[in-house]
């Protein structure tokens, strides 16, 4: 839509569609251009990292990280959720990334615009989706079966008979480490952490937060802090030492065969 705003596209391009913000039918109409592959759905279909492989001059337009575009939030304007996009394991997810809008503007602990805390802040979310994820559970309901970051094992114990609770945020830890691991074996590094440029280096222009930005040198505050506290070295590798305390040491040895 922003593509078709800007003239970069015409309704040649979107099979006769007027993609502009605002009309929820060419909304849906898209979706399903993307799904039958027709004129520009074709190209929307293989994603954005290749869009941008392929139109590089719309990079800038493009808001994703490891390849996937950004969820409904702006981290200009709760700047935690930078951290969520940069740092979850599959782009910029909210969802395995971490959901920081509840502690940055509803529960009033954390200022949206601040920097420091926020790697503890999106490290603890991030443990405890992970640990709710390898139970099978929605999300959404993990709160009302107090499935929190300080959790309560009860209808897990009465379902499986073993108290996991204690252990149960330790799980989340070892599962995003083992997931950083994979990554880290297939060359993601900090470079891939990063936010696009047009959230470093260009304001938000209206709206509540106008004016709002979240630079490229704010960003390494939030995301040193989380290397830090997550026990990665400052290119977002897991050290040796925090491997062996998640009793992932097999992997060490595993480094050690194929180096």
């Amino acid at each position: 839509m922003e593509l078709y705003e800007r003239g970069l596209i015409s309704s040649e391009d979107t099979d006769g569609i007027e993609a502009r913000f605002g009309n929820g039918q060419a909304l849906v109409d898209l979706v399903r251009l993307i799904g039958e592959r027709r004129g520009i759905g074709d190209l929307l279909a293989e994603g954005m990292a290749h869009v941008a492989r392929e139109h590089p001059e719309w990079s800038r337009y493009i808001l994703a990280v490891k390849g996937l575009p950004f969820a409904a939030y702006d981290p200009r304007g709760f700047h935690g959720n930078g951290l969520t996009y940069g740092t979850s394991s599959r782009g910029a997810c909210h969802n395995v990334g971490g959901w920081t809008i509840r502690d940055e503007l509803q529960s009033g602990d954390y200022d949206r615009f601040a920097l420091k805390g926020k790697g503890i802040l999106v490290q603890t979310i991030q443990d405890n989706r992970a640990y709710v994820d390898s139970l099978g559970l929605c999300t959404v309901v993990r709160g009302s079966m107090n499935f929190r970051d300080k959790p309560k094992g009860d209808v897990l114990k009465a379902v499986t008979g073993y108290d996991f609770t204690p252990k149960l945020m330790e799980i989340g830890a070892r599962i995003y480490n083992l997931e950083r691991m994979i990554l880290n074996r297939e060359g993601i590094r900090r470079k891939d952490d990063l936010l696009p440029e047009r959230i470093t280096r260009e304001a938000i222009p209206s709206g509540p937060t106008q004016g709002h930005i979240l630079t490229e040198e704010m960003y390494d505050v939030m995301l040193d802090e989380y290397y830090d506290v997550r026990g990665w070295d400052e290119d977002g590798v897991p050290m040796p030492e925090m491997i062996r305390k998640l009793g992932l040491d097999e992997l060490l040895a595993l480094e050690d065969v194929q180096a």
